[in-house]
């Protein structure tokens, strides 16, 4: 069971079983995640997958914190309703975030004497696209990846969210603070010095450990008030994966062990995670409980952010890290060489 990132290389060299062709494992099974293999196969072949063997999937789905008594202070509107009439969406947030912040040290921007609207990171344009219902790759007919990203939809995605985070010092990444970052910039939202935190529900478990701040959870926001649903973009660096190695001397005795863990995994591991963590120690109030279960109904996986094909990832985080919102050459620079790695895939996977 290592991260969903390592097994989509070791598939690519052969060295697992392709999962939906063993008779003791039923990937079509409650307790396996329907869209991580669906997201993860490729050719209709599954190497691997995640479900409820593993709570990591629900530990690293992406969610919204936001400080309470600042929407109070501030009057703003109220997140929890904005989520319910389907009004939380991309522009609110940033609308939200500016009204509230106050930069009276503008010469250190991690200063105490700052007050932000959002407290983010390089890699949360990502997140935010995702959570506007777009995947790095889709999917045709034939269960075979294809670039999606350089579609003109996403572009313009892409291209707002970039201008949008070089409009001023509304907000502050989480890389401009000393080491340890994911600690000192934390910080600044646990004090009160920031309105909104995009976070897994790891970092939700340490807010409520670490803090009595007054925090709410919401999900993701939508792109706009057309999108159908709210969408938790899951990535694959931190997620556990489950793979039975070409070496294992039988896989269908493996198989069966994962089957059964897996079922009993979603009668007692799930829901103590879900019922007893985050219900009752992570979640501050009750609307908080509603809003979990829209961030937990729609976890969402990207074939083309597992793969990475062309190491697409990084162009993002090094656009957001640079200010820059030259997407279409950055994507153009690497597009044949996103487009020969998916080819190299459905070819090796087409072969095995």
């Amino acid at each position: 069971m290592p991260a969903l990132s390592y097994l989509a290389l070791i598939a690519q060299e052969g060295l697992l079983y392709d999962l939906s062709t063993i008779e003791e494992l039923d990937l079509s099974a409650p307790w396996f995640d329907r869209n991580a293999t669906e997201a993860f196969s490729v050719a209709n072949k599954a190497y691997f997958t995640t479900g409820d063997i593993t709570i990591l999937n629900k530990v690293c789905t992406p969610s919204i914190l936001f400080n309470k008594d600042m929407i109070e202070e501030y009057s703003l509107d109220d997140p929890y309703q904005l989520v319910r009439d389907h009004q939380w969406t991309f522009d609110k947030m940033i609308e939200m975030a500016k009204t509230v912040t106050s930069i009276n040290s503008p010469d250190d921007l991690i200063s105490n004497e700052n007050i932000y609207g959002l407290l983010t990171s390089y890699n949360d344009a990502l997140g935010i696209y995702g959570a506007a219902n777009q995947k790095i790759c889709g999917k045709d007919q034939d269960d075979l990846p294809y670039l999606n990203i350089t579609s003109a939809e996403s572009i313009n995605i892409l291209q707002k969210i970039l201008e949008t985070f070089q409009e001023g010092n509304w907000y502050v990444y989480a890389q401009e603070f000393p080491e340890p970052i994911w600690t000192t910039s934390f910080a600044t939202f646990l004090e009160g010095r920031a309105l909104f935190r995009p976070s897994a529900f790891s970092a939700t478990t340490k807010a409520r450990q670490q803090s009595d701040l007054n925090f709410g959870i919401i999900p993701s926001p939508l792109w706009s008030e057309e999108q159908d649903e709210y969408c938790s973009y899951c990535g694959s660096g931190e997620v556990a994966g489950i793979a039975i190695p070409m070496v294992c001397d039988d896989p269908e005795y493996s198989a069966y062990i994962i089957e059964m863990l897996s079922a009993e995994a979603k009668n007692t591991i799930t829901p103590a995670y879900y019922e007893v963590n985050l219900k009752r120690k992570d979640a501050r109030d009750s609307e908080s409980l509603e809003m979990l279960d829209i961030i937990f109904n729609n976890i969402i996986y990207d074939t083309g952010e597992v793969y990475n094909f062309g190491g697409v990832k990084g162009v993002l985080d090094s656009l957001m890290s640079s200010r820059s919102t030259d997407i279409v050459s950055s994507l153009d620079s690497i597009k044949d060489i996103m487009q020969t790695k998916i080819d190299e895939i459905i070819e090796n996977y087409n072969n095995d």
